[in-house]
């Protein structure tokens, strides 16, 4: 594999087991022994590596994606993801068997992948530096969710100066080893999104993406090779009659299916051979796998798969959907970056090397519009010469061969048809007259030619001299049109940035909008809970009146019947204490009238 080469996804099918709720149900597909074909429905697929359900972790990872390391560490990206329907096993090929990252036989790809990486980073040489970053981020109601940071939601996705789409603002944690990666794994799966539908007690409700960067550095060969790998373990693809989803969970599979939708837009778009639009921004899911897919990575797709009867519409549609991937191609690149002494060397020598085709140019330039009448030619006859005997001369191989030998013409021009000496017959003289005149109009044929072929090359030397100044203009030209599409490039990249960041704050105040709707809405909770509770405390208030009037009316009552009554002991006590005084009179009436007798 070579930087600009053009592969093929990689597709991989693997079925799970018949689960407890499928156990009565038939299993469906047939595996073929070649290991890359199977029977489904009555329709053959073929990719390039089929899974049973009794492939271990193990065999999976060895047999799928290990070479995907040595891509990454080589300075190239790389990319797996697992797509299926809702507990197709998606999770468990990625991560593995939950609470399992100690268990080396569950381990997923994701774990046995960060082993490999550190593994042969203990390997490299004293001269290679290496180092690694881990990011792990969430895709959760087409929101991007920071699974290392909390407070971190909604992150845009811009692009960096080679089109590479990345999430601005994702936390980026730099890695020693193997435990601290999954340190990391382990605080990001605690915070991603699940829930307990019909199906799957753990169903995923969000597509997470776990990003490593690895970075070497040789020291000797004066380059820094830098290699980005994505896993992806994506939400499944749900039947709400099947998951039973309601309310919040219904939102969430609404928000997974709209996604998933718009990663199957993109693959046809890309089988069909339409790369002039590919509808990457229908998604924050295919913006961020925009380079997995069509661009520069290495690309190994999962489709993970039910064999049971009872999803059998669900697996048919995840096998189409890794029959069209299997035709698309990634342009794959080295990822380097190289010191000014190495791109030094690289110019000395890419500029020798254009030294030398230069050269071998104006030799062939040279080759292909030579001048044919140069006075030291020996086989050139000039073309204002006349039909001669000394012409003839030169052409000795033209003449009879009983005069090959022994005649010699004379020289003089003046006499073109001598006669041979006497010695020979007459028949033989008119013989060598006819031969000889034969011969000398051949030589006007011969002159008349080449008169017409040096009229010719005369003809050409000046096309190609127009051509020469028409490529000239045309350079000239070209280098305006390329200076004025630097500088609209430079225009476009300007706007994009300007709408980028207006969309970046639309986002922003979406969000804020967003905020401020569910404070209003919760505020309009509270203050209808509170004209509830007015109204309800109006209505005890009410009723507090009503017994407090009764109670007004009774206390009056009783205020006039103790009144009544005071007034009546009042009369009594009145009528006793004038009683008594009477009493008192007679008393000392009679008291004085006893004296009186004593």
């Amino acid at each position: 594999m070579q930087s600009g080469d053009s592969v093929p996804i990689k597709v991989l099918c693997r079925f799970r087991p018949l689960n407890d709720a499928e156990s009565n149900s038939q299993f469906v597909p047939v595996l073929y022994s070649d290991d890359v074909s199977l029977l489904f429905s009555g329709r053959q697929y073929t990719f390039d590596r089929v899974f049973g359900p009794e492939s271990s972790q193990q065999e999976v990872y060895l047999d799928g994606v290990s070479a995907i390391v040595d891509d990454v560490l080589s300075g190239y990206n790389g990319t797996v993801f697992a797509y299926g329907q809702t507990s197709s096993g998606k999770t468990h090929t990625m991560e593995g068997a939950f609470d399992s990252l100690d268990d080396v036989t569950e381990r997923g790809i994701t774990p046995r992948i960060v082993a490999d990486i550190f593994e042969h980073i203990k390997q490299l040489p004293a001269h290679i530096a290496a180092s690694v970053k881990v990011s792990y981020f969430e895709v959760y109601m087409e929101k991007i969710k920071d699974l290392l940071d909390t407070t971190k939601v909604n992150l845009p996705v811009h692009e960096d100066k080679n089109k590479f789409p990345y999430v601005k603002g994702i936390t980026e944690v730099a890695v020693e080893d193997m435990d601290e990666v999954f340190e990391v794994l382990e605080v990001g799966k605690s915070n991603r999104h699940v829930a307990v539908t019909n199906m799957n007690v753990h169903s995923s409700r969000s597509h997470s993406v776990f990003l490593l960067q690895i970075r070497q550095t040789d020291e000797q060969l004066q380059k820094t090779l830098h290699g980005k790998l994505y896993l992806v373990d994506l939400a499944g693809s749900e039947k709400v009659n099947k998951t039973g989803a309601e309310g919040i969970t219904l939102k969430e599979a609404t928000k997974i299916n709209k996604s998933l939708s718009a990663l199957g837009n993109v693959i046809s778009a890309l089988a069909d051979g339409n790369k002039n639009h590919v509808p990457y921004r229908d998604s924050k899911l295919t913006r961020i796998l925009q380079e997995s897919l069509g661009g520069n990575s290495r690309t190994s797709i999962f489709i993970c798969c039910s064999p049971s009867s009872l999803n059998e519409p669900e697996t048919r549609s995840s096998l189409l959907f890794g029959q069209r991937a299997k035709t698309i191609k990634n342009e794959i690149r080295v990822n380097e970056e190289l010191t000014a002494e190495e791109w030094k060397r690289r110019y000395e020598k890419e500029k020798e090397k254009n030294s030398v085709l230069r050269a071998r140019l104006t030799k062939y330039e040279l080759r292909v519009s030579p001048s044919p009448f140069t006075e030291n030619s020996p086989d050139v006859v000039p073309t204002s010469a006349s039909p001669s005997l000394t012409s003839c001369v030169s052409m000795p191989s033209l003449l009879p061969p009983a005069y090959e030998s022994t005649h010699i013409l004379p020289p003089s021009t003046e006499h073109s048809h001598s006669l041979p000496p006497a010695t020979e017959s007459c028949d033989e003289c008119l013989q060598y007259q006819r031969d000889i005149s034969s011969l000398c109009q051949q030589l006007d044929d011969k002159d008349d030619e080449l008169e017409e072929r040096s009229r010719d090359i005369l003809s050409l030397e000046s096309q190609i001299r127009e051509l020469k100044l028409e490529n000239q203009t045309l350079t000239q030209n070209n280098t305006l049109v390329l200076s004025e599409y630097k500088e609209m490039t430079r225009t476009h990249s300007e706007s994009k940035d300007e709408i980028r960041d207006i969309l970046t704050a639309l986002e922003e105040l979406a969000q804020s909008y967003e905020e401020k709707v569910k404070d209003v809405t919760h505020k309009s909770v509270e203050v209808e809970n509170l004209s509830a509770r007015v109204c309800s405390l109006e209505e005890e208030l009410l009723r507090s009146d009503k017994e407090l009037s009764k109670v007004k009316a009774i206390h009056q009552k009783y205020q006039a019947q103790v009144e009544d009554k005071i007034k009546a002991t009042k009369n009594r006590f009145l009528q006793i204490k004038s009683a008594g005084k009477l009493y008192e009179t007679i008393y000392f009436v009679k008291k004085s009238s006893l004296g009186m007798h004593n």
